[in-house]
């Protein structure tokens, strides 16, 4: 893999963790903060993943982006596992999401 696919990766995996932490518009700098505080990924790196993409990206930066998208990854699967747990299927409709939701959620496994 090259250096750019690297960078790539941790681009797209740091737009992901900063849109999940993101409560709305005007709130960007704000996501990335909580980015730095929960999961310690720099704030002046999520910055230069929004707004220049880097050329190169530190190891230790990568990891922690791999293991931060893992615990996201994690955490919305057990939120959907729980908000499943307590939804029925009231018409064929119901049933049909609540199918797929469960076959996301055995796929993840």
């Amino acid at each position: 893999m090259n250096p750019s696919a690297f960078v790539d990766h941790a681009v797209e995996m740091n737009r992901k963790l900063v849109a999940g932490e993101c409560r709305g518009s005007g709130d960007l700098g704000n996501a990335m903060r909580r980015v730095e505080q929960k999961w310690g990924i720099p704030f002046s790196a999520s910055w230069a993943f929004h707004y220049r993409r880097p050329k190169t990206v530190s190891a230790d930066i990568y990891a922690r982006l791999v293991c931060a998208v893992e615990s996201f990854r994690e955490t919305q699967i057990q939120r959907l596992q729980d908000e499943r747990r307590g939804t029925k299927a009231t018409n064929r409709l119901a049933a049909y999401f609540v199918g797929a939701a469960d076959a996301l959620a055995r796929k993840e496994d």
